[in-house]
Formats: C-alpha cells, structure tokens, sequence
C-alpha cells in the first residue's frame, strides 16, 4: 500500500518538474506560472486492476489564472 503511495507522489513531482521545465524552454517567468503542492487524497487500501479515485491540490501562486 506504501509503494503505491510513494508512486503517486512522485508522479506528481514528476508533473510538477515537467512543467516547470515546459515552462523554461518556452522563456516564460516561474513567477508569472506557477503553483504549490498542498495536499493528496489517497486511499488507504487499493486492490491491482481496479480503478480508484484521487485527488491533488494545487494552489496557483503565479500572475496568471
């Protein structure tokens, strides 16, 4: 259960990295786009092959909506 948990979080690290290095190549401001990590939804408990709901909070702390 551990492992899938870890898995999420560094899925959205990843997300996240990735972004931001969207971003960069493109030559936009960090500062105009972008967001924080504030939490995670997950459940405790999840079996192979079935499909689970989730959620990630994200707040916008950039310049633009």
């Amino acid at each position: 259960m551990k492992t899938i948990k870890v898995i999420a979080v560094m899925l959205v690290l990843c997300f996240s990295l990735t972004a931001q290095a969207q971003e960069l190549a493109r030559s936009t401001s960090p500062r105009y786009n972008d967001a924080v990590y504030i939490s995670q939804s997950i459940p405790g408990n999840m079996n192979p092959g079935k499909s689970y709901g989730v959620s990630v909070t994200m707040k916008n702390t950039g310049q633009s909506l």
